[in-house]
């Protein structure tokens, strides 16, 4: 019985040793947010009690968001160095209002930050995309950029990595999605790069969307395909207006994730550190590597996009609720000319010059 004893109560102060380690550990990963956090708890009755009320306030709350910016901005310098630990934002800020406060702060600092850093490298694909994303937002376009640690409370991915859904763009809510607990420190710009691509070919996706989604001209299609089987049976112009539509649905699919990937792996190859003497942004990442060690000898980037992604994109997407018309002769035979065109005549249908 007394051994039992003695035995129950090694157990309990071995529990509170680890108990006690855990949460010093915890303080520790945590330790960013404590400027904000005692801030925040200082009491508003604390501050109405003082001579000149309303400045008192002004003057905390105008410290409170000093210290969440500073809070933000270490939050980011210890992610790009490697020290900000596995779901640190999912482990300190457990109270969702919190939560939300900080996450809106740290994507503000993350995305300018990260910008900053494209502009002022050595790369100058990456300085030219920067370039262009500014220029784009000076003149009014909006992009909300939003970071969690994991994707799925964000939204869809359009991922770099095709491995593992790391990020994402809504091209509808102009958006920007990223896990910060999914990427690596050192893919973290190249992942950003890529969806700052689809950022810039937003106008382009919106011209094509316009045009696919025009009601009379699915209705006009799908009358004629009930009459013919062969576009060059069609009048010219109804060639012609028809070669207009499957390159939208192409632009909204395919087409956009060809220009993005194209602009990603030309930065990635700019930015790549090989040696000790390269200035570049990131070090080899091997879901990269991977696409440049299929790349035929003679073969730019574009043309190794394209022909990487093609085989992947169906004819239309099962999901799409325009896939029924796809199934008929006439929108098959199209579509067939249409990708076969895209793929011979790459460089003069699509130039990158929007991006740099």
């Amino acid at each position: 019985m007394r051994y039992e004893f003695l035995l129950l109560i090694l157990l309990t102060l071995f529990s509170q040793g680890i108990h006690a380690q855990i949460s010093a550990e915890q303080a520790h990963t945590c330790a960013f947010l404590e400027e904000w956090r005692n801030l925040k708890a200082i009491p508003l009755s604390e501050l109405a009690a003082q001579e000149n009320r309303t400045e008192a306030i002004a003057n905390w709350q105008q410290q409170v968001f000093a210290a969440k910016t500073r809070a933000a901005n270490q939050s980011f310098e210890l992610y790009m160095s490697g020290r900000l630990p596995t779901k640190a934002f999912t482990n300190c800020l457990s109270d969702e209002k919190e939560k939300s406060d900080f996450m809106e702060a740290a994507a503000d600092i993350f995305f300018n930050r990260s910008l900053k850093i494209l502009e002022t490298s050595n790369v100058k694909s990456a300085i030219l995309l920067a370039k262009n994303v500014r220029k784009k937002i000076s003149s009014g376009s909006l992009v909300t950029f939003k970071i969690s640690s994991h994707l799925g409370s964000l939204g869809p991915s359009s991922t770099p990595n095709p491995a593992v859904p790391t990020a994402g763009y809504h091209r509808e809510r102009h958006s920007i999605y990223a896990s910060i607990d999914l990427i690596p420190p050192n893919e973290w710009l190249i992942n950003f790069c890529h969806e700052l691509a689809h950022f810039l070919d937003g106008e382009r996706f919106a011209y094509a969307n316009a045009i696919y989604n025009e009601e009379k001209t699915h209705h006009h299609f799908l009358r004629l395909a009930a009459q013919f089987s062969d576009p060059e049976t069609l009048t010219s112009a109804d060639q012609t207006r028809f070669d207009d539509f499957m390159m939208s649905a192409l632009d909204r699919g395919v087409l956009g994730e060809y220009r993005a990937w194209a602009v990603t792996l030309l930065i990635y190859k700019e930015g790549v550190i090989r040696n000790t003497s390269d200035r570049g942004l990131w070090h080899p990442i091997s879901w990269a590597e991977d696409w440049f060690a299929q790349q035929r000898p003679g073969e730019s980037i574009p043309q190794l996009s394209m022909r990487y992604l093609d085989p992947s994109f169906t004819d239309p997407d099962p999901n799409d609720p325009d896939a029924e018309e796809f199934q008929t002769e006439l929108f098959q035979r199209e579509l067939h000319i249409m990708r076969d065109r895209v793929r011979t005549q790459l460089a003069p249908l699509y130039d990158l010059s929007i991006f740099f």
